[in-house]
């Protein structure tokens, strides 16, 4: 039982003087509900033909089902309402204050509203006027429920919806309009739990797909993989509370089936399986029984043993769940999880557009649904965050304008692809191809050397000017899929355009950083706090063996004159081929995470350094991290904060942090680095595919954050960034330039460029998921995003 009822339903909150009264019902059922057929009888008969047996879960969650519910989450064997009591006790007002003002918040499946109205009151004392919507199954216990809360709340309006959870997505989807606010879904209860994992992410896409847009957000509570003693006994109590309540389904069921289940030929069995990570409820006949008569054909003999399932409960782990919600399209913004880290509450957003990772096919041709992702990317980060009188301004002074970059994301593609496919010709204004060709990228250490680079014009062409080309190209892009005889060299060109577009992005994200008139993005701001949890129980470094590891890829250019669709090859860049064999051995001590920006600056205060790095403003007395919501301060005791962000910092700065700490630490080389993400992905990463479902990659956030506590070690992007590796850019043994892009990677052969891995916060996750992907940077450029972990032999 909970210690303090009162305090769990909230009405400790309450200012004094507050008084109930009856507040609107509105009935959304659709009109099958409503008709002479019932369909709950069909629904009934449906699964007790179907093979396996099922029951339809709804019928538990009658009147009587609901009461028998809200007694068994008041049970203390049943840890997840007391679980997630706890979380909103303590979170609610941090919840309430991350949703939107004029906030539409419509729950599915209120029940008592023991749980909802924590965030209810905390919205109503930070004054958010909210409109709250709360939809149950039950219009008698929906009434009874919305009449318990306070008739004082004058900043949270609350109506009811009588109706399911289709019949509220479909009532969404019509009663929206243009002038509504941001709308909030509130799914307590691990609700979702109910659903397989197809399904669950079915519906969730549903939902997001026909009812919710950009910056809308979902709230919703998850029961974890726990201890499947813990999970048994939740559903399993000594009072037999859980079996009254799965049996009173059969009452429910009568009522419709004209009183056909015996309540005495049925019991009630709970079976968890660890190994999927779900518990199921069955009802066992006791003993032959016939239910010919109503159900038909031989389907209604069931002999003694038969089961038929009603419910289950599925969990999920953390990167479990991150899985999910990357397959329905909604991204992370907060997550409060209990002390004991047995549940968590997710706050998430529709994005402006998705990077999804969870069927990445990263070395083929993208689809032009990826197109359409990358465009609404590429259009909120270039226009969008980039006012036109930014254009002609230098970020990095080494670098082009801004102005550069709007132009010749589309200029190369129209470049490659005229090269690739010869009966093309280039596109108007082809003096584009004269003036955004190739930018510039001067050697460090001496700026006056710099590779071939397009001229520069005393004036750049006007917005509208690049927008229309770029249009252009765009439809150009479009076309080319409908083409039958396009040649692998053809479609080299456009997962080669595809690829140099998201680089591009990356780039031009980590120049706007350095500009004091970037425009944030439209996301939440709470996505700045980055993801909260219990603390962590790994230890700071792991010992792992090395071993011998595959780098590389193939991807033979001797075969592209042929015709072929688009998915019959696997592309790479020329300095992923060929695929070799590199042999480590021995052992070597890891950090478990990234050098952070608190390390930094422990560092630079110890050697007396007053020079910061270019990721931070502000001084080392009081520095700030640069971010694209702003500079935001450091705060040592904030566990998730910049603080530990990892630092963004050159070679050169990092290799200086090692050797300041001494006793053999450094930085990793790119096979050392490699064998380290292999053993971080604990054999969930696939051929070629590296795991980066719990990475911080493609948008996730739109910063660096610290290292989730659930992870034992970072892989790939984990915290946000590249990593560097003390591997030097050579021609390896193999290597032929590009035949498409020859000075790809050969250009860079000058002995300064050192090999990165990973990802960052902005990479696509063509690459960071796939394997053989290398970036590369100068050791002492300090403006992409990329930071480093440290390593030592082992004795």
């Amino acid at each position: 039982m909970l210690e303090n009822p009162s305090k769990a339903t909230g009405d400790h909150l309450r200012p004094k003087g507050w008084t109930a009264d009856a507040r609107r019902i509105i009935d959304i059922r659709s009109k099958k509900h409503v008709s002479a057929e019932d369909p709950v009888r069909k629904d009934i008969l449906d699964g007790l033909r179907s093979s396996p047996m099922t029951l339809p879960t709804y019928i538990l969650y009658d009147a009587q089902g609901l009461q028998l519910f809200d007694a068994i989450t008041r049970l203390e064997c049943y840890y997840p309402t007391a679980s997630e009591v706890s979380i909103l006790t303590q979170g609610a007002r941090d919840l309430a204050a991350s949703l939107p003002d004029n906030s539409t918040v419509v729950e599915l499946g209120c029940g008592s509203l023991v749980k909802t109205r924590l965030l209810l009151y905390a919205l109503e004392r930070l004054r958010k006027k909210t409109s709250y919507y709360a939809l149950d199954l039950s219009s008698s216990e929906l009434k009874k429920a919305i009449n318990g809360l306070d008739s004082g709340l004058k900043y949270v309006s609350v109506t009811g919806l009588h109706g399911t959870y289709d019949d509220g997505r479909k009532w969404l989807a019509r009663a929206r309009t243009k002038s509504s606010g941001p709308l909030v879904v509130l799914w307590l209860g691990s609700s979702i739990g109910n659903l397989s994992r197809d399904d669950a992410a079915s519906f969730l896409s549903q939902f997001v797909k026909e009812s919710l847009v950009p910056g809308d957000m979902f709230v919703i509570g998850i029961d974890r993989r726990n201890d499947p003693d813990i999970v048994w006994k939740a559903y399993n109590d000594d009072l037999g509370i859980t079996r009254k309540f799965i049996l009173n389904g059969l009452n429910h069921a009568n009522r419709h089936l004209d009183q056909v289940f015996r309540l005495e030929d049925w019991e009630y069995e709970g079976i968890y399986h660890k190994r999927g990570g779900y518990h199921e409820a069955f009802y066992i006949a006791q003993r032959d029984v016939d239910m010919r008569g109503i159900v038909g054909n031989e389907s209604g003999h069931f002999p003694a043993g038969t089961r038929i399932l009603v419910e289950q409960s599925w969990k999920y782990s953390p990167r479990e769940a991150t899985i999910l919600f990357d397959r329905c399209g909604l991204f992370p913004v907060q997550r409060w999880t209990d002390a004991a880290g047995m549940y968590d509450l997710h706050l998430l957003h529709v994005p402006p557009f998705n990077f999804s990772i969870s069927c990445l096919d990263p070395t083929h041709v993208p689809n032009l649904d990826s197109w359409e992702e990358l465009w609404k990317s590429w259009d909120l980060v270039s226009e969008s965050m980039m006012p036109d009188e930014m254009l002609q301004e230098k970020p990095i002074p080494v670098r082009n304008e801004c102005a550069f970059y709007r132009g010749h994301v589309p200029t190369f593609f129209d470049i490659k692809l005229t090269e690739a496919v010869p009966e093309l010709r280039p596109l108007e204004p082809v003096y584009f191809h004269g003036i955004f060709a190739r930018g510039i990228d001067p050697d460090l250490d001496d700026p006056s050397h710099v590779h071939w680079h397009s001229e520069t014009p005393q004036t750049w062409p006007s917005p509208d000017a690049i927008m229309k080309y770029k249009a252009t190209v765009r439809d150009r892009i479009k076309c080319m899929y409908s083409n039958q005889t396009l040649t692998r060299r053809g479609w080299r060109a456009i997962w080669m355009g595809f690829e140099h577009e998201s680089m591009h992005l990356e780039t031009l994200l980590y120049m706007l950083l350095q500009s004091g008139t970037t425009i944030p993005p439209p996301v939440p701001a709470a996505m700045v706090f980055g993801i909260g949890g219990q603390p962590c129980s790994f230890p700071d470094t792991t010992t792992i063996e090395l071993h011998d590891i595959e780098l590389g890829m193939m991807d033979s250019e001797d075969q592209d004159d042929t015709v072929e669709p688009a998915s019959a090859h696997e592309f790479g860049w020329d300095n992923e081929n060929p695929a070799s064999i590199s042999s480590v051995s021995g052992k070597l001590e890891v950090s478990r995470k990234l050098i952070t920006n608190a390390d930094y600056l422990e560092y630079l205060r110890e050697i007396g350094s007053q020079r910061i790095p270019q990721s931070w403003s502000g001084t080392v007395v009081r520095p700030t991290v640069k971010t694209v919501f702003g500079a935001i301060a450091f705060d040592m005791s904030d566990e998730t904060g910049p603080a530990q962000w990892p630092v963004v910092a050159s070679y050169n700065d990092l290799q200086g942090y090692g050797k300041w700490k001494g006793h053999g630490w450094r930085l990793p080389s790119e096979v050392e680095l490699r064998v380290i993400y292999d053993y971080s992905a604990k054999g969930t990463s696939t051929d070629g595919q590296c795991d980066i479902a719990q990475s911080n990659i493609a948008f996730k956030f739109w910063h660096p954050t610290a290292l989730a506590p659930e992870i034992e070690i970072a892989g790939p992007g984990s915290m946000g960034v590249w990593e560097w590796t003390s591997t030097v850019l050579t021609r390896h043994e193999g290597f032929l330039p590009g035949r498409l892009y020859p000075e790809y990677t050969a250009d860079f052969f000058d002995g300064k460029h050192n090999v990165v891995l990973g990802g960052s916060w902005t990479t696509h996750p063509r690459l960071s998921g796939r394997r053989s992907f290398r970036n590369w940077y100068q050791r002492a450029y300090e403006f992409a995003f990329v930071g480093g972990r440290l390593v030592r032999d082992a004795l």
